[in-house]
Order: structure tokens, then sequence, then C-alpha cells
């Protein structure tokens, strides 16, 4: 039974009179599947619609309550299987500046094996636009004639149940994680499953449960991060647990479950896939993103296209975060992108992630027209690189013709991070492929060369003597001019 993760989201234009105003409608949809030994297989539906992002209407009362509308369908073979239409109501705050709670709901439809189409309809019932839809496809597997496991639900909490609800099972209250991606603020995963024993006579057998956590990348187990429990066998056996990643680094992993019988024979087997970003992603604390995560790049859905965006990221990058963005690329797995992409951008700018990728992006095209060549893109030469990550020069002063000297430019930027006038400069030795190379900066943490200026001349002069450090015997002071007042 395959998990099924969708993050969705949807843009709402919204302009009503005595209401909050919201830009948008944040919505997050999980599928998983379950069985149960008295009706058989259902899918469990978990929803979270951020409560931010849905409009308040003064009440009665006088005071302010969100109500979205759910519609949900299975449908197959263009005849709906099972479907539920509903209103959720958010709790009532005294003013309509104030954060409405999220809306975190959960439906379970029982449905026979086979391949389906989900449709859902989400709509702020305060707004007069068109309600968001998708359809995606779920399957639902036959039970297996071995014992078997759930799909296994990463979980943002769970607590021992008081009053049972929709969010209760097995004695606990389990609220979802709706996303797979655990930043560096998050201390621990927790999740939930659930084993099933098809056969009657093993019931009362001692079993157990082990968990741990692998590297996705070559599937080896990660020491320190291995436990089990001890159960017996029965028609439906739980498995609740929690592992502290605090010190767990970067990378991509799986959360693996077994089943084992008293003699450490294996039954089943579970997995479920979770990025780790330890150092490489700074979260606002202010931002409340550990329920959900909705992608504004959940529309990318070619990977090639989205892995081009992602590459394009190295110059603002730092080098985890290079790294990190490299090995998803290569995995070619969309989700993980997407997911990346919109953690990246929300680092930038946790109110407007959309916009900021927008705005660099509107840059990197700019960069293609200016620096691009026949064999690198425009923000794979040096002179896009410094662009993207330090802006626009204050002054460019370009030198293509100078007599003896290799093409060069000099830029200068007044104000660079806590230091003044700061200079970066570029040559072209290759005139042929038009590659620009940069040769020198006084900022920190680019390449310094001292003897920068000897090497322009290297087009018609032939200097062997490593003291000589400027071209003042050979140029005059004209170089170091053009370097201390670029123009």
């Amino acid at each position: 039974m395959m998990r099924t993760l969708y993050l969705l989201l949807a843009l709402i234009c919204l302009s009503l009179p005595k209401a909050s105003q919201a830009t948008e409608l944040k919505s997050a949809v999980q599928l998983s599947n379950f069985f149960s030994p008295e009706t058989g297989p259902y899918c469990e539906v978990q929803l979270l619609t951020q409560g931010s992002s849905v409009l308040l209407a003064k009440t009665e009362s006088g005071k302010f309550r969100g109500s979205i509308q759910v519609q949900m369908a299975f449908v197959r073979n263009d005849s709906i299987i099972n479907y539920k239409t509903y209103n959720l109501l958010s709790p009532e705050v005294n003013d309509s500046s104030q954060k409405a709670s999220d809306f975190l709901d959960v439906q379970r439809f029982p449905l026979p094996p086979g391949a389906y189409f989900f449709e859902i309809m989400i709509k702020d019932n305060l707004s007069k636009t068109n309600p968001f839809t998708s359809r995606l496809q779920h399957a639902i597997p036959p039970p297996a004639a071995a014992s078997f496991f759930s799909d296994i639900q990463l979980l943002e909490s769970f607590s021992k149940t008081e009053t049972p609800g929709v969010l209760s099972k097995s004695g606990f209250d389990l609220i979802p994680l709706m996303s797979d991606y655990f930043p560096e603020a998050s201390k621990r995963i927790s999740f939930y499953s659930e084993w099933y024993n098809p056969s009657p006579t093993a019931s009362g057998s001692k079993m157990i449960l082990q968990y741990y956590i692998e590297n996705a990348d070559d599937n080896t187990r990660m020491e320190n991060y291995a436990a089990f429990k001890r159960a017996q066998m029965q028609a439906v056996v739980p498995l609740l647990a929690s592992f502290d990643i605090s010190d767990l680094n970067s990378g991509n992993y799986n959360l693996v479950i077994e089943a084992r019988d008293a003699g450490n024979a294996p039954l089943a087997q579970k997995k479920i896939f979770f990025q780790r970003n330890k150092n490489a992603f700074k979260i606002d604390p202010a931002q409340d993103m550990s329920g959900y995560a909705v992608l504004f790049s959940g529309h990318m859905q070619n990977p090639d296209t989205l892995a081009e965006y992602i590459h394009s990221l190295r110059p603002i990058s730092e080098r985890q975060e290079q790294e990190f963005g490299q090995r998803i690329t290569e995995s070619k797995d969309l989700k993980k992108m997407q997911n990346f992409f919109y953690q990246f951008w929300l680092n930038k700018n946790s109110k407007n992630p959309q916009k900021a990728w927008e705005d660099y992006a509107s840059e990197v095209k700019a960069v293609q027209q200016a620096f691009g060549t026949r064999i690198l893109k425009g923000y794979q030469t040096d002179r896009g690189r410094v662009y993207l990550k330090y802006g626009k020069p204050d002054v460019r002063d370009v030198h293509e013709n100078d007599a003896g000297l290799y093409p060069y430019e000099i830029w200068q930027y007044y104000k660079l991070s806590n230091r003044s006038n700061r200079k970066f400069v570029f040559y072209n030795p290759e005139i042929a492929t038009n590659r620009w190379v940069l040769l020198h900066s006084d900022a920190i943490g680019e390449r310094r060369d001292d003897r920068w200026q000897m090497v322009l001349q290297k087009r018609s002069i032939f200097q062997n003597n490593m003291d000589v450090q400027d071209s003042r015997d050979f140029f005059g002071n004209r170089i170091q001019e053009n370097f201390s007042t670029p123009r």
C-alpha cells in the first residue's frame, strides 16, 4: 500500500466587507491506506487548511469565525464509489485581525481494492472566487494473504485520548504531520502504523516490531536510530513510536518498520521516505509550518524543469544547500524537489516565498541574456553568479579593447554586507567562448589574486618575475587607476 502525500495550493483573491483580509487559501491533504478486519480496506483522508488563509465573518455573538466547504469523492470508471460533502467551522475569535485556528479534519472511506481518482474541492464560504479543485490518482491494493502493514503516518504530535473523536485511534489522539520534510527546528520524528494478522491461529503468539532509520540513497542503517517493541499477535497490532532526530544530519532517509516472529523470522516490512535538513536552512520560529507545507511549486510537474530551477539557486545557496539540491536533482524525484524548492524560498521570504522566487527568476532571465554563452547558462558564469549573489553593481567599468590587455571589466559595490567599496575584476582569456572569469576581488570569500594586473597582460607580455604584482613598469598606472576609480 502506497502512502500518498499531496500538497495543495490555491491562490484566491479575497475581498469582503466585515471580514479579515487574506490572499491565499492554503490546504494540504494526505491519503493513507488502512484495513479493518470487520469491513476491509479503507482510505483515511487527512485535511488541513491554514486558518490564517481563510476569511472571517462576524457572527451573531459579535465574534468572528471562518467557514470552508469540502467535497471529496473517490471515482472509478466515471462512477462515484464513495463521497462526502460537509462544512467546517473554525472556533470563534474576538477580533477579525486575529488568526483563526487551523482546520484539521480526518475522514475515512471504506473502499474495495482498485485504482481510483480522488477528487477534492475546497472553498472558502465567504469568498466569491472559484473553489480550488484537484483530481489525484490513488490505489487501494487487495489485502495480502500473509501479514502486512498499513501505511505509515507521520505525526505532528500524539496524546492519550480523553474524549474519542475523528483524530482518535488505538487509544491516542493523532495529529498528522502534513509533510515529510524535517527542518532543523524539528527535533523528533513520530509515526503510527498498524500490522494486520490474517491468521487467527497465530493470535497470542509473541512477536517483535522493529523500527529504524536508514539512508535512502544506499539503504544503510543509521547508528543510534533503531528500536523495537515486543507484542502479541492479534488481528490488529498498532505501532506508535518516535525518534529523537536532533543530531540527524541533512539527507534523504527512510523510516522502516518490520514485524518479526518469536524466532526473528521476518513477517512484513514497510518504509516511508523523509528529508532532514540540519544547519542548511534557517526556519523563522514565528512561522508555524510544522504541521503542513503548502507548495507554491506544486504546479511544477516537469522534473527536468524543476531541476533547472534548483540549479539556478546555486549562486545564492549555502554549501549544504548546494549539496542537498544536487542530490535531489540527481534523484529526479519530483516531490523531493518540490519540497526542497518550497523550503528554500520559505527561508528567503516567509511571508511570500512565491514573490521571492518570481523576483529571482526574473533576475536569472536577465543574467542569461547578459552573460549566457554557448556552453554555460548565465547563472553558471562568474559574472552571472556575482550578479545574482550580490545584485547589480553600482559601477560597471568595461574595457574590451585596451591594447595589449585581455578584455576586462571592474565591478564596484558601494556597500557589500558590512563593508564598503568592494570590487570584482573579470577578464576574458578565451575570446572564442566569451567566457569571462573572475580574476580578483577584495570581497571576503571571493577569489583573490594579488598578481591580477600581470595576468591581464599575458596576452602580449611574458612575465617570469613572481615578485612583480602590478603593471606600472609596462602600462603606467592605467589599470590601477581603473581599479581604484572605476567609471
